[in-house]
């Protein structure tokens, strides 16, 4: 089995070394960690939609680039060497992995579209503590409030959550099963709190959800699809955040090397 890289997942590579060695340079990283989001929209909107990397692993039948992991994986160890401040990971590396492997086709055609074009960021919260998904942790639950299904709960570490436009949520249904909802994040009832974490190249914030109301469509995924599913998607996740770990080690070898 040949594990070379083909000559095109060679250029994605080294456009995104090129790119990056300039636009998330070390000035630049301090600079965004300084901002109130930690990141600049400038270089969000060239790496989103003028690069297209959003569109990387996501079908050609939701706008993307029909590409793999593969390709995503070479994005994120260039991103991880220089340190990128954007939602990439959460919103790319994340949410559309779990769109991908677990939501219904109507909330896929709804969102990643979006994703793919560098429109919308998003975001995963995936336990009450902690960044693991823990569907035995998740306290948030629906409830049928005078306006609807209403939702309750809290997680206390999601990536970026303080900026991500779509929250996806795991929550348990009427039936106390857990199932997967994708909020708009300015819905009333929404609280998120920016957290001083010693990494501020990746922002974490604490959500907490008061009777918020759920639009018709929020539920994106049945209790079955989330058993079924997630454990690959959170294993695509953790495939990308790997690589952006492999990415900053070899930066400081290659600096400690020099």
């Amino acid at each position: 089995m040949d594990f070379a890289l083909s000559s095109d997942q060679e250029m994605i590579r080294d456009t995104a070394e090129s790119f990056l060695a300039e636009a998330s340079s070390s000035a630049a990283v301090r600079a965004a960690m300084e901002t109130e989001t930690g990141f600049d929209p400038a270089v969000w909107a060239q790496v989103g939609q003028e690069l297209g990397w959003c569109a990387t692993p996501i079908p050609e039948a939701y706008d993307g680039l029909g590409l793999g992991s593969v390709e995503l994986v070479l994005l994120m160890e260039q991103m991880g060497r220089r340190l990128l401040c954007a939602p990439f990971f959460a919103t790319v590396g994340l949410a559309a992995q779990v769109l991908l492997e677990v939501a219904d086709d109507a909330a896929k055609q709804r969102y990643l579209p979006a994703i793919a074009a560098g429109e919308l960021t998003a975001t995963v919260a995936l336990a009450r503590d902690g960044m693991d998904w823990q569907p035995d942790g998740v306290n948030a639950a629906i409830s049928v409030g005078a306006d609807g299904n209403v939702l309750n709960g809290s997680f206390a570490l999601v990536a970026d959550g303080a900026t991500a436009d779509l929250l996806i949520l795991p929550a348990r249904d009427i039936a106390g099963k857990v199932a997967m909802y994708a909020i708009p994040a300015t819905l009333s009832g929404i609280t998120r709190q920016p957290l001083k974490n010693f990494d501020m190249t990746r922002r974490l914030a604490a959500v907490t959800l008061n009777n918020v109301v759920l639009p018709a469509d929020a539920q994106i995924a049945t209790p079955q699809q989330v058993a079924a599913a997630m454990p690959r998607a959170i294993a695509k996740a953790q495939l990308a955040l790997a690589a952006e770990q492999l990415g900053g080690a070899q930066q400081c070898l290659d600096i400690t090397v020099a």
